[in-house]
């Protein structure tokens, strides 16, 4: 598995990062305050009229939106070479705390098409839905479904894709699904073909404990301080706001950690190097 950086690392290039900014969340809240929309909605509302990309093709990769088992998918392919018939693949699961951003904007449509490109291979980006439309596990269930259908063999050979290179990832929330895959599919004896490789960047792992380096480091950060990540820790979970005071002051877990490492220099933080690495190991 490939691990890169906690769910608070240094946003780079790879980061893939919204363009939110504080306007657009006083805008969601006035909305959601007038009573005229939820604010996850308007604020994703805001995201995705900013950012979205049509699926366009280009000479190196065919870019096409469709469905794998009623999930809608952006499928990247790219140009096939006469000294690899088969192709890798990258199933993709964006991020966006369980309620923001899709596989159609333009930040994950350029990280998979320099996949695709770089690493000729098909890449599969999932557009899961999002809170407040459905909640845990229905995102869960969505990326697994769509999952299992392109892992089809007919569904494989008409991609013409390597059935023993696959590999899920995901970023931040994605990350979170894209391990919940990972574990689910290692315990599935039905599948035939299984997955070679879990890519995870800055994946959202846990929700017990909000008082880790990271989280202390990073509890004012712009974008995404400690207390707005609870809070989409309980809309994905359809809780009560109430419950935030306690979960910020970790109130919410008995867990107690008495030692942490200090290093947080581990992790691969670059489009570059992650597709490096894909390359060597997929």
């Amino acid at each position: 598995m490939l691990r890169l950086g906690n769910c608070h690392s240094v946003v780079t290039e790879l980061t893939c990062v919204l363009p939110l900014c504080p306007l657009f969340y006083l805008q969601s809240n006035l909305i959601h305050y007038l009573g005229l929309s939820h604010h996850l909605l308007a604020l994703n509302f805001i995201i995705v009229s900013f950012g979205k990309k049509s699926a366009w093709s280009t000479a190196q990769v065919k870019v096409t939106d469709t469905d794998f088992d009623g999930v809608e998918v952006r499928v990247f392919e790219g140009s096939p070479r006469p000294e690899e018939p088969l192709k890798r693949s990258v199933v993709y699961i964006h991020g966006g705390g369980w309620a923001l951003a899709s596989a159609k904007i333009r930040y994950y449509d350029e990280l998979c098409t320099a996949m695709a490109e770089e690493l000729n291979a098909v890449i599969v980006s999932i557009e899961y839905r999002l809170v407040p439309q459905v909640y845990f596990p229905e995102q869960i269930h969505d990326v697994v479904r769509a999952t299992k259908y392109f892992l089809r063999p007919e569904v494989l050979q008409k991609y013409m894709v390597d059935p023993g290179r696959i590999c899920i990832s995901g970023d931040s929330a994605g990350g979170n699904l894209a391990a919940a895959l990972g574990q689910q599919f290692s315990q599935d004896a039905t599948l035939r073909n299984k997955l070679k490789l879990q890519a995870l960047i800055y994946p959202v792992l846990q929700a017990l404990d909000f008082n880790t380096p990271s989280y202390q480091q990073n509890a004012n950060t712009p974008i995404l301080p400690r207390h707005v990540m609870v809070k989409y820790w309980v809309d994905y979970f359809q809780g009560s706001h109430d419950l935030l005071p306690a979960m910020v002051a970790n109130n919410h877990s008995c867990m107690i950690f008495t030692s942490w490492p200090t290093d947080f220099a581990v992790g691969i933080r670059t489009r570059r190097s992650y597709i490096k690495w894909l390359d060597h190991n997929l």
